[in-house]
């Protein structure tokens, strides 16, 4: 009897001895396993980082870039002591493009005392395609910041002797500064 005691403690000993080295092994297997999620997590954050890294030193740089040209930058936006001199410049497209421009309102919206408020001006011009699509061009590229969320184009029947006349209608936002 004492024989099979003697061998059943080296057994059972190592029997124990594989199951805390397996035990260890999943334990070890487990952590690794999250570990290597959490890596994977922090490698994309880095990279997301990184990106906005660069993009914040374009930014900077493009600031640097037109810190000199603030006047000319400025030169693009109407401002509340500008406007009437955005409307002259509407006015004056008559001359350039032959149409007959007329402007028919002008308003400031959303203005308070800390907002400037946004300008809208509706216009009309008559005259040949050549003359309101031209007017259309012109409208689209003013030397401001100007949206042209409305458009209509319509036309008079033509004879024989008269050509067509072309009416536009266009309405522009303007987002006045201070």
């Amino acid at each position: 009897m004492k024989t099979s005691n003697m061998t059943r403690i080296p057994i059972i000993l190592l029997v124990l001895a594989c199951l805390v080295m397996l035990s260890a092994y999943v334990f070890l297997w487990v952590m690794n396993s999250r570990l290597y999620v959490r890596v994977g997590a922090l490698q994309s954050e880095v990279a997301m980082e990184t990106v906005r890294e660069e993009r914040a030193g374009d930014t900077g740089r493009f600031a640097d870039d037109i810190r000199d040209d603030g006047e000319l930058v400025r030169s693009f936006f109407v401002g509340r002591d500008t406007e009437v001199m955005a409307i002259e410049t509407l006015e004056g497209l008559a001359h350039t493009t032959g149409a007959d421009v007329t402007i028919t309102q002008v308003d400031i919206q959303n203005q308070t005392p800390e907002i400037p408020g946004t300008l809208v001006v509706n216009l009309s011009g008559n005259g040949s395609w050549k003359a309101v699509s031209h007017l259309m061009t012109l409208l689209e590229h003013l030397p401001f910041h100007a949206d042209v969320p409305y458009v209509s184009l319509t036309t008079s029947p033509s004879s024989e002797k008269t050509a067509a006349l072309w009416t536009l209608s266009a309405r522009l936002e303007m987002a006045l500064t201070q």
